[in-house]
């Protein structure tokens, strides 16, 4: 896909581990049933995409950059994901495993989310994080 800025009407295969999309036009793509380990999402435009219902599917995807508001995320597993910069304000997080990397979620806006304050029951561990610039307004913490 090199120098290729909008892929909404190309077709894709559903194999796409370690797929470059950065900065791309992805607007109203269907992954539903793709393999995106490893994907590139930086700063795409992921307007309408419908991303996998397998809860395990983007543990390693890129999402820096990327607008993400509003996105039921509940059960997801991003242990190995990165946010840098990404919107996630009023997502749903509810018992989603969040990025290990601590620098993962630096200056996320994370405004509105719901399910933040805890996972699986057990309050959530932000200690040793880089929440540089990250915006928790209107989240409950506790």
């Amino acid at each position: 896909f090199t120098n290729a800025t909008n892929l909404t009407r190309v077709s894709l295969p559903s194999a796409l581990s370690g797929v470059n999309f950065s900065g791309m036009n992805l607007r109203d793509r269907n992954f539903s049933g793709s393999e995106l380990r490893n994907t590139n999402f930086t700063n795409a435009d992921l307007t309408n995409v419908v991303l996998p219902s397998d809860k395990n599917a983007l543990r390693y995807v890129n999402f820096s950059g990327v607008d993400l508001s509003g996105r039921d995320f509940s059960g997801y597993d991003f242990t190995d994901a990165n946010f840098t910069n990404s919107n996630l304000s009023n997502a749903k997080l509810s018992n989603a495993k969040l990025p290990s990397n601590k620098s993962a979620l630096r200056g996320v806006n994370f405004s509105g989310v719901v399910g933040l304050s805890s996972s699986y029951g057990s309050p959530r561990d932000f200690s040793g994080y880089d929440l540089t610039s990250a915006n928790f307004t209107n989240v409950n913490l506790t």
